[in-house]
Order: C-alpha cells, then sequence, then structure tokens
C-alpha cells in the first residue's frame, strides 16, 4: 500500500545551466554520488544520492530555455495534481506547465504563488518516501518562503495544499502534521533575490562547508545567522547560479 504525505516537500531538484558544473561542485562539496536515468527526448536525469539514499536530482536546461536562471526547485506532495492546480489559478498563482506525467514516476505541475516564487506540485506513483529522523549529514533538512508578502503567501498555500499556519520562535512556519518549512520575508535575502523558495543541507561544520563551497566557486550571499534554539544558517549561490543554505543544528541538549 502507498503511503502519502500531502504538503511534505519530497524532493529537490536543480535545474542547471551546466550539469557538469554543477555535479562536480556538489558532489565535492557533500560527497555525493551520482547515478544517471536517460529520460529519452528530454536527456540525461542525474541524481545525487548519499549512500543508496536518493536525496536530490539534477537536469540541465533545455536550448528552449534559454536565459532561464540556475535553480533549485521543490516538490510538494499533493492528493490529486490536476485539482491542486485548478485551486493555483483560482487564487492568484500562475501554472507555468502542466500538469504533466513523468512516465514511470508520478504526475506534476509547475507554479508561481502570487508574489512569483516557484514551485512543483507532484504526486509520487509509489507514494512518499518518509524521511531520515534524525536528519544525516548531506542530506536535506528545512525549506523556507521568502516572500514579500507572507499574509497573501500563506493564505495561497493554505487554499491550495491545505497548511495550517504556525508560529516557531517568533517565526511563521507552514505546518500538516507538524513544521514542514518556514515563511520570512524575502527582504531577509541578499538584495535583488525575488521571491523564492530555498532548500537547506545539513552540514556538521557551517564554517568548514562555507569555506569549502567558496573555494568550489561558489558565492557567498549570507554569511551566517542563527535560528534560535535550533541551529546556524549562511546562504550560497553555486557555480552555476542557484541558491542553497548550508545549516548547522546546535547540539541537542
Amino acid at each position: 500500500m502507498s503511503i502519502y504525505r500531502p504538503g511534505a516537500i519530497v524532493w529537490r531538484e536543480t535545474m542547471t545551466t551546466s550539469l557538469e558544473r554543477t555535479t562536480a561542485f556538489y558532489t565535492d562539496l557533500f560527497d555525493w554520488k551520482t547515478k544517471d536515468v536517460d529520460m529519452g527526448p528530454m536527456g540525461v536525469y542525474r541524481l545525487f544520492q548519499v549512500g543508496e539514499k536518493n536525496v536530490a536530482g539534477a537536469m540541465e536546461l533545455g536550448a528552449d530555455m534559454k536565459g532561464v536562471p540556475s535553480s533549485w526547485v521543490q516538490y510538494i506532495s499533493v492528493p490529486d495534481v490536476d485539482a491542486a492546480a485548478t485551486r493555483v489559478a483560482a487564487n492568484g498563482g500562475v501554472v507555468l506547465f502542466g500538469p504533466r506525467d513523468i512516465p514511470n514516476v508520478g504526475r506534476f505541475v509547475m507554479i508561481t504563488d502570487p508574489q512569483g516564487a516557484a514551485v512543483a506540485l507532484y504526486k509520487d506513483i509509489k507514494g512518499d518516501t518518509a524521511p531520515a529522523r534524525p536528519p544525516a549529514g548531506g542530506t536535506f533538512c528545512w525549506d523556507s518562503l521568502n516572500t514579500t508578502d507572507k499574509a497573501e503567501a500563506c493564505a495561497f498555500y493554505a487554499a491550495v495544499v491545505g497548511y495550517k499556519i504556525g508560529d516557531f520562535h517568533g517565526r511563521v512556519t507552514l505546518e500538516m502534521d507538524g513544521p514542514v518549512g518556514g515563511v520570512a520575508d524575502v527582504g531577509q535575502t541578499p538584495t535583488g533575490v525575488p521571491p523564492h523558495w530555498l532548500s537547506y543541507v545539513l552540514v556538521k561544520d557551517l564554517a568548514e562547508s562555507r569555506e569549502r563551497a567558496q573555494s568550489l566557486g561558489a558565492e557567498l550571499m549570507m554569511g551566517e545567522f542563527t535560528v534560535p534554539e535550533t541551529g546556524k544558517v549562511s546562504v550560497i549561490q553555486d557555480p552555476a547560479g542557484a541558491h542553497l543554505a548550508l545549516f548547522e543544528a546546535f547540539p541537542r541538549r
């Protein structure tokens, strides 16, 4: 029996202007391994792995997407992709493409919310894999929506996905049987960055990982900030131009 976790962010992938450059960076930074899947006319889909576990994917932007910047995309589990897509349009969002089937994998639709942040709504034909608890080093541990209008964004995702709105030490959270992600003002991110979703990867030593990322060609977007009673974060832009957060958790008491 397939088990689903509606509202959970169940996959992340980077759409990149250079698959090889992106691969070299992340395999060196996180010691990720790779496995390629032939997607036919769509080209190669590269899986990033920690041990035997798939943790993310990567695909090179096609010639028809010239000018589109590299980015990380988050996939939110929904029970019915087509119904969710209808709610997107009814609540001020935009359907970019889809709903569309990924053969033998699932169905998805790519959207932007009313503020312009892009995200995918997704249903896997095999169900959703439960996350490791606690997460292992080099795996994704959190996501945040950085937006220009927290109230409107929260209302949108509540209507489309079914999130409830919570609070964690004064920070707004999206919740579905527990916190799924945070919501912050886009003004807290580097100047000029539009509304976006941002994924976090757990690292053992933030300073060391940050310095290593820079030595591998990343640009430091935010040096370090603290999440009360949780950990500390830095935001980088990888050599292909996609943004990602590095997160070091505080020791458990």
